[in-house]
């Protein structure tokens, strides 16, 4: 389980044991409505099933505006949220 407050776009970033990536937006207190990456099609709210085990770690890399995500099998996931694009 892990959390991440990103303090310029105030958007939380969480992980858990349900296995899903969520971005939610402090300033309209509600799941971001947008786009992950490149291959999500169209505007949704932004929870992720990551991966097939639970969710234990979240790492920032803020300099290059990355998640690195690993969970109970071993699995390593990276996200751009740089890219992270709202509705």
């Amino acid at each position: 389980m892990g959390v991440y407050l990103e303090s310029i776009s105030e958007y939380i970033y969480s992980i858990g044991e349900d296995k899903k990536l969520k971005i939610h937006d402090l300033r309209k207190n509600a799941l971001v409505e947008g786009k992950l990456n490149f291959h999500q099609k169209g505007f949704k709210n932004i929870e992720l099933n990551v991966g097939s085990g639970a969710l234990t770690v979240l790492l920032p890399d803020k300099e290059n505006k990355r998640l690195f995500i690993s969970n109970r099998n071993g699995q390593v996931f990276i996200y751009d949220i740089g890219s992270v694009k709202k509705n």
